[in-house]
């Protein structure tokens, strides 16, 4: 396989994509400094009060719906107030997802479709004043990113009609920018989006109605009926070929609508694992134990190096707290998982800024690089077999002297003195970051 490498065609800055859902600030302890190590700098705070807290979400803050929501006795900032603080104070971009996340018991008490539209957006109103006016003894942080309720496409997070929620972002979207001019307002992540193919639509009677409410979605968005900052989608897959199919269906159904590349794209919640088939599995049929293999952290990288390649500028894993079953950064011990370290090798990229151009590659091996015009960065991953033989050639840069870091099964970015080779075998479940004309550590 040829890979090549050209230094001096540059093509885009490096995205936070080792982003997380929810902060530094977790339910056992405060990893504030771990997240500095794996250059953590994006957080979507979203279902924080799984982690026995709480807090972000708006029936945890404004308890009683009956109450006026004008008043700030009426609400309840303790808890979202210190994973917040955590967030913020080492400096990383916070996006905050209104409205609520998961609720599992029955009947819900939490999660349903507001009866008063206006009162929904005003509650929301006094929590953006909270963090960004100093309201109710808050604070100035200047939160950017609101994104409006979570999967809105799945009847157990928007459990109303879907055009109903399409009217609903209409009223709370347009209040809210209006009173806030200089925040980036999205809509609920979809959880699922499809190929714009006819045959496939009709054949899968709830993936049309999924089509509908997109296409309904971003029509009147295109007609100006509301504002729409960014757009939010998720993914949960085995390998990073669909990560790959995803980015190209996300392409080509915004370039139908005209607006991809007008408006910013951020994944907000994903991770590299799946469903079983057997309806019968365990745990809702997620299969958790992909979560703690080599091949599975490999895939990991490989989709942050796809989406980067596709224009992704932003990602939240789900997530980092290790009482979740989905969390593969730590154990219950303490101890640093697979996907900490594929962290810490996107950060190495991160660090030079700058995509450049790479050409190569197939469905399991990916190759990214970076340069900030003083150091270079290059990655390849492959979650293929083992055995592969790679021809990369290296272009803009007088000296190829490098330190390669391994990620495999026994080297956890083990550092390697080394000179680049243009031929050489990479093992499978593998991944080479290969750091040039740079001091600091990977």
């Amino acid at each position: 396989m040829k890979l090549s490498v050209d230094f001096t065609k540059k093509i885009r800055p490096v995205g936070e994509l080792n982003g997380t859902n929810n902060g530094p600030l977790l339910v056992y302890t405060d990893r504030s400094a771990e997240y500095r190590d794996m250059g953590i700098k994006f957080v979507r705070f979203h279902e924080t009060h799984s982690v026995d807290t709480n807090c972000i979400e708006i029936p945890f803050i404004f308890r009683d719906n009956d109450k006026d929501e004008t008043k700030p006795e009426n609400y309840y900032f303790g808890a979202t107030d210190a994973v917040i603080k955590a967030a913020h104070d080492e400096g990383i971009e916070i996006m905050y997802r209104l409205g609520m996340g998961t609720e599992a018991t029955f009947p819900r008490r939490f999660l349903f479709v507001p009866d008063d539209y206006m009162k929904w957006a005003r509650i929301a109103e006094h929590i953006i004043m909270h963090y960004n006016e100093g309201w109710a003894n808050g604070f100035h942080y200047g939160i950017k990113y609101w994104e409006i309720w979570n999967e809105a496409d799945l009847t157990q997070y928007w459990p109303g009609k879907r055009m109903e929620y399409i009217n609903f972002y209409s009223q709370v979207s347009n209040y809210l920018k209006k009173r806030f001019p200089d925040i980036l307002i999205g809509p609920s992540g979809f959880a699922d989006l499809y190929e714009y193919n006819e045959q496939y639509i009709e054949d899968k009677k709830n993936n049309r109605r999924r089509i509908k409410f997109f296409d309904e979605l971003m029509s009147r968005y295109t007609a100006g009926e509301y504002p729409m900052n960014f757009f939010p989608w998720h993914i949960y897959a085995r390998t990073s070929k669909k990560t790959a199919a995803r980015c190209r269906i996300l392409r080509d159904l915004l370039t139908r609508h005209g607006v991809y590349g007008k408006i910013e794209v951020i994944n907000t919640e994903w991770n590299q694992m799946s469903l079983r088939r057997d309806p019968g599995a365990p745990w809702g049929g997620w299969d958790f134990y992909q979560i703690i293999d080599q091949a599975h952290g490999v895939s990991l990288l490989n989709s942050m190096l796809i989406m980067q390649k596709n224009g992704v500028t932003k990602a939240a894993y789900y997530r980092p707290d290790e009482s979740s079953r989905f969390c593969g950064l730590f154990d219950f011990d303490g101890s640093k998982k697979n996907h900490y370290y594929v962290f810490k090798a996107f950060n190495a990229l991160k660090k030079a800024k700058t995509e450049v151009e790479t050409q190569g590659g197939d469905e399991q091996v990916q190759i990214c690089a970076a340069t900030d015009g003083k150091r270079g960065v290059i990655i390849i991953g492959n979650e293929g077999e083992r055995g592969r033989r790679i021809e990369l050639s290296v272009k803009g840069l007088s000296d190829l002297s490098c330190s390669r870091y391994v990620f495999s099964e026994k080297e956890k970015l083990k550092k390697h003195a080394d000179k680049l080779k243009p031929c050489f075998v990479i093992p499978g479940a593998t991944a080479f970051i290969y750091t040039f004309g740079q001091e600091d550590e990977v």
